[in-house]
């Protein structure tokens, strides 16, 4: 691969081979001391494309990984150590290949360039494209990424003089596919790199087919030579017009204009993003980078800004990241379509404004309107309900023209629609179109010739199902087209067309925020119409991973298989709305009465059963769910002649084929469950590594939960809780408030109890005392402490641990949530500096959790207050 063309960068020849990308916008950033704001170096570019208020709604994911395919990564960098991703089925250090994929010891990414597992950076340019994507945010230093939270792995196919091969490109990408083909939550590959080839090296498109098929995204640079790619060959930029999930990134200057740098084509460049003077983590000395001396690592880190398309494409997948992490069961079709959809127009800086006909979206990327799109959607359609809507719609509130409002959360107001009574159309028998109502059935609608628009405005920051109903009770021929509209985004979410409704259709949509739904009148000399309008909970992401129990070997019955189970060999208690196939696997039974704990339970009798179904190879299982809502799934699986097993499970929508998720299972001799949420048609496909067979011993089906997720650090409210936390409950020690959610709670009482009369702005205002009274008493202990939580089935509720180290002790400690039916840790969060100003760790709690305090540094660990709400 030719150096001049592997990152669209600029030469200099007084850097001894050594490039820098626009060396006239670049300059050298110290490294950063702590300080108020938490990141001094935020980039400006961020509140352009709309991060703070895409912040509010999601700030990433720990269980979501961005590869990036540059020079390396600085993976010491102390704003980006935190979100290095590590490869958890790679043993450290000891010389083998755990997880046999070609790399030994690859704990953090891999070089191939040198062929090794130390895939750091000297250059720059891969640190500078990580801590655009995944920077810590919240850290009080140097600067954020677009995902605040992210895992980043390393994937070095790029030299330390700034080039490579195309070889090592494609080995790259392998490389991450499989990654994913383990099992890891790979959303996106970062490549800021390209050149002209021509012909294109033939193994490259198989290779991000193949990625694509996986559901990974690979977002490619444009290239900086101001071209229309129409006429060039730049790879892989060009296969944004032939694979499904290739996104080609144009840079945008500081007033919006498409920069002067930046290749162009409305065919090829999908999208456009900040890419001048982007400021971001930087590895080692820039004076020794332009000297060509060797360049040591600098401890410390350090930030520069500097400009190219390289610098825009990470900011696309940084946004991908937050999407993902938004919407765990998003696949990697509805993450694209959302950030093309969420790209702003910007029109108010014509002429100066350049996207139109240079880029596929005529946009500039916008996180939050990205993120509005990804919840804003056409969930589906409903002809077979008819006006029987009671006990399928409106469970959170409903309007049926002509009769009742009862709508929540600010209700619904409705422009250009008349109100039409009465309609006594002939095809209506006994009631089978008009709404229920108590004790009477409702045919009235809203009715255009035009466009009605119904105005939404959901400000609890929730996702809602919005159903529209719809009847051609007259048998008009009607035709219309319903519209899902961001009116501040000036931008159509999602639509549809619907005709053929003389029996009544049903249209829902996924919406949050301030939306307007339009409806247009799409037959002439006919109306549109509305007959009714319901709203419920917008239901839990399907085809997600859950989690892992590996403690409760055999005993099922306490925490699986509440809504039905199937046990190979004993029993089939499937639930009405489950429907089972399985293909390519024999049935085993070793023991039918066991008392081996890794035997699964019998029902109506003692002791257990060891029977699995078996493969050589693949055995497939094929679920159908009827009822069209989504449910837990769990599979145990258990290596009963400890043979050294290893397998895996992939998750695929059946319909379209797409892998939603992988996980490579080893080490089950004892028992093990994986638990998914699943809906409508799914394949699970259980493919045998190591060992005799891939096996499966039972199925276990229960009400979905929602998952518990760590939310982020507050390190600004300091003890001033009230009117930010504790909604609905709040618990100080030393105080009589409410429990609220907590069943039981480890630690013990220290300081004095009794002290409302605090001024240190760290205690936490008393629930007795109102804002002024302060207490400083807290839980304490010198190895961990327990919260056992029980948030019932519904919405997850927001929790605050508050922590303060009135002693300036130096204490540091760790947070785990932890489920309690299966030991499985959902999220964990280390705590430290938090003398100075007190600190909250702000967690989305769900179900039956605890919460455990583990103590890392200094005398104890403490918990100063808990908040629910």
């Amino acid at each position: 691969m030719d150096k001049s063309a592997n990152r669209n960068g600029k030469r200099i020849g007084a850097a001894a081979n050594r490039w820098v990308e626009s060396l006239e916008t670049r300059r050298l950033l110290a490294s950063v001391a702590p300080t108020v704001p938490n990141d001094p170096l935020l980039d400006y570019h961020f509140g352009k494309i709309d991060l703070p208020r895409a912040w509010a709604m999601e700030k990433g994911s720990a269980d979501v990984i961005v590869a990036v395919l540059d020079t390396g990564v600085q993976i010491e960098h102390p704003d980006l150590a935190a979100n290095i991703f590590t490869n958890t089925n790679e043993i450290a250090n000891n010389g083998i290949d755990d997880d046999r994929n070609g790399h030994v010891d690859d704990v953090h990414g891999w070089d191939f360039v040198a062929d090794d597992n130390v895939a750091n950076d000297v250059v720059g340019h891969g640190t500078h494209v990580a801590g655009t994507i995944g920077a810590v945010g919240d850290n009080g230093i140097g600067t954020s990424g677009v995902a605040q939270h992210v895992k980043l792995l390393p994937v070095k196919v790029l030299g330390d003089e700034g080039s490579g091969t195309w070889n090592q490109i494609i080995a790259g990408i392998k490389y991450v596919t499989e990654l994913k083909k383990e099992g890891f939550n790979i959303v996106a590959m970062n490549a800021s790199l390209g050149g002209a080839a021509f012909p294109a090296p033939p193994a490259l498109e198989p290779a991000l087919a193949e990625a694509n098929r996986q559901g990974i995204l690979f977002v490619v640079a444009a290239g900086n030579s101001g071209l229309n790619l129409n006429g060039t060959q730049e790879v892989p930029a060009k296969f944004s017009g032939s694979l499904p999930g290739v996104i080609t990134v144009g840079a945008t200057d500081q007033v919006d204009a498409l920069a002067s740098f930046s290749n162009y084509s409305e065919a090829l460049v999908d999208v456009a993003a900040p890419g001048v003077d982007i400021t971001s983590t930087w590895p080692t000395d820039y004076d020794a980078l332009l000297s060509g001396e060797p360049m040591a690592v600098s401890p410390g880190g350090g930030y520069n800004t500097i400009s190219g398309t390289s610098m825009a494409t990470p900011v696309v997948s940084g946004i991908a990241a937050l999407l993902k992490s938004h919407r765990p069961g998003a696949t990697m079709d509805q993450i694209k379509d959302a950030i093309l959809k969420g790209a702003e127009r910007v029109s108010t800086l014509a002429p100066l404004y350049s996207l139109p006909g240079k880029v596929r979206t005529a946009g500039r990327v916008n996180a939050y309107y990205s993120l509005l799109a990804l919840d804003n959607t056409l969930a589906g359609r409903d002809a077979a309900t008819h006006g029987n809507w009671v006990n399928a719609y409106g469970s959170q509130g409903y309007y049926v023209v002509g009769d009742t409002m009862n709508l929540p959360i600010g209700g619904m107001t409705v422009d250009g629609a008349t109100e039409i009574a009465g309609r006594a159309g002939a095809a209506n028998p006994a009631g089978l179109l008009s709404l229920q109502q108590p004790g009477k059935h409702v045919l009235n609608h809203l009715a255009t010739t035009g466009t009605m628009k119904l105005n939404f405005n959901f400000a609890d920051g929730e996702s809602h199902l919005v159903t529209l109903y719809m009847a051609d009770v007259e048998r008009q021929g009607r035709s219309q087209v319903i519209e899902l509209v961001d009116v501040g985004a000036g931008r159509r979410n999602d639509g549809v067309a619907v005709s053929s409704f003389q029996t009544g259709k049903y249209v829902t949509f996924r919406v949050t925020g301030t939306q307007q739904v339009w409806v247009t009148n799409a037959a002439a000399g006919r109306t549109a119409v509305v007959d009714g309008v319901f709203v419920d909970a917008a239901a839990v992401q399907p085809l997600a991973f859950v989690g892992t129990d590996d403690t409760s070997a055999g005993a099922w019955r306490t925490g699986h298989g509440s809504q039905g189970a199937f046990i190979v060999g004993q029993y089939t208690g499937l639930p009405d709305y489950a429907r089972l196939q399985m293909s390519g696997a024999t049935g085993v039974v070793r023991q039918l009465r066991s008392a081996d704990k890794r035997a699964l339970e019998r029902l109506g009798d003692t002791g257990g059963i060891q029977a699995y179904y078996a493969t050589p190879d693949v055995m497939t299982l094929d679920v159908n769910f009827v009822d069209g809502r989504t449910h837990n799934v769990g599979f145990h699986m258990a290596d009963y002649e400890r043979a050294g097993r290893v397998q895996k499970i992939e998750v695929i929508n059946a319909d379209s084929g797409q892998v939603a998720d992988t996980r490579l299972v080893g080490d089950f001799a004892d028992g093990k469950y994986l638990t998914w949420r699943l809906s409508g048609h799914v394949a699970i496909r259980i493919t045998r590594v190591a060992g005799p067979s891939a096996v499966l011993s039972g199925i276990f089906f229960d009400a979905p939960r929602e998952r518990s997720q760590f939310l982020g650090i507050d390190a600004t409210t300091n003890g001033n809780w009230r009117g930010m936390y504790g909604a609905d409950a709040a618990i100080i020690p030393g105080e009589s408030g409410s429990l609220g959610y907590i069943s039981a709670l480890g630690g013990q009482w220290y300081g004095n109890a009794a002290n409302l009369v605090n001024n240190d702005p760290r205690a936490p205002q008393s629930i007795l005392g109102g804002f002024t009274a302060r207490g400083s008493a807290y839980w304490g202990t010198r190895t961990t402490m327990t919260f056992d939580l029980d948030l019932g089935d519904g919405p997850a509720v927001r929790t605050a641990f508050y922590f303060a180290d009135y002693e300036r002790l130096n204490r540091a400690q760790r947070v785990e949530v932890v489920d309690r039916s299966t030991g499985a840790v959902l999220a964990t969060q280390d705590i430290r500096d938090f003398a100075g100003k007190g600190k909250y760790a702000v967690f989305n709690l769900a179900g039956q959790v605890q919460v455990r305090i583990t103590r890392l540094a200094g005398v104890s660990a403490v918990v100063n207050g808990v908040f629910f709400g």
